[in-house]
């Protein structure tokens, strides 16, 4: 079974708490392993400008925590 990663777009002052560390750069990480997690949100944003729109990789991007869980519950499922 596919692991799915996301990238979390959400830029409320909670997002710390529950994505801490740059978690909420999630496919980032996976795309680019060995980079530190400081710079895990430079890197998001340097590839939105690169990447062309029909990438992969905006496929993982979510707009906040709550569409983000969604997708994540209705992948679990089946």
């Amino acid at each position: 079974r596919r692991q799915r990663q996301m990238c979390i777009r959400d830029r409320r002052f909670i997002t710390p708490l529950w994505a801490p560390i740059g978690l909420q750069f999630h496919s980032t990480h996976h795309l680019l392993p060995r980079l530190p997690y400081y710079s895990l949100r430079a890197a998001h944003k340097r590839l939105l400008n690169i990447l062309p729109k029909d990438h992969e990789y905006f496929k993982t991007i979510e707009p906040g925590f709550f569409s983000a869980y969604k997708k994540l519950v209705i992948s679990c499922r089946g």
